[in-house]
């Protein structure tokens, strides 16, 4: 059980902060986990010059679910290396800072971690990772018939990660 800060970058229109809670059960090689992530906001997009618009005209949201199965490779007792395959469910909300339009749209992301664990204290360890996910979904957010931005076919996530261990 743990949570996280993290750093997404290209799945909002922006770099945006990220809250995770997670759920998991590790073994000596595998570890299993479930979680949640919130990418709570980033302003963004882009609209052509024609249209009468603000900077970064968008406000957008994520929340997603995700389950991630890892190779665990321990270095020692107290360190160890992970390799994992990820699947995410979601919902991607945009709001147009003028207007107030708002649109939520399902999405769905597959992907890979690299991530490496160790032991701070007793049960209580720290984690740094690093994700790579490619959208099977796109989503087109649109501005007076316009196109203000589009999630890319690839976005990433750097994260640090507390987390309590129980036997």
């Amino acid at each position: 059980m743990g949570a996280r800060l993290g750093l997404g970058f290209g799945a909002l229109p922006a770099v945006s902060g990220a809250g995770i809670a997670q759920l998991g059960a590790t073994w000596t090689h595998v570890r299993l986990r479930l979680e949640g992530v919130l990418h709570p906001g980033a302003r963004g997009g882009e609209l052509p010059a024609a249209v009468d618009a603000p900077p970064d005209p968008l406000e957008v949201q994520l929340l997603r679910g995700q389950l991630a199965g890892c190779g665990r490779m321990p270095w020692s007792a107290a360190w160890a290396f992970d390799a994992c395959v990820l699947g995410s469910l979601g919902a991607l909300r945009g709001r147009a800072v003028v207007g107030g339009q708002e649109a939520t749209t399902p999405g769905a992301s597959v992907g890979l971690r690299a991530a490496t664990e160790w032991q701070l204290t007793g049960p209580l360890y720290g984690e740094a990772r690093a994700d790579l996910h490619a959208n099977l979904t796109r989503t087109r957010l649109t501005l007076e018939g316009e196109r203000a931005w589009i999630t890319p076919a690839f976005w990433g996530e750097l994260s640090v990660l507390g987390s309590l261990r129980f036997p």
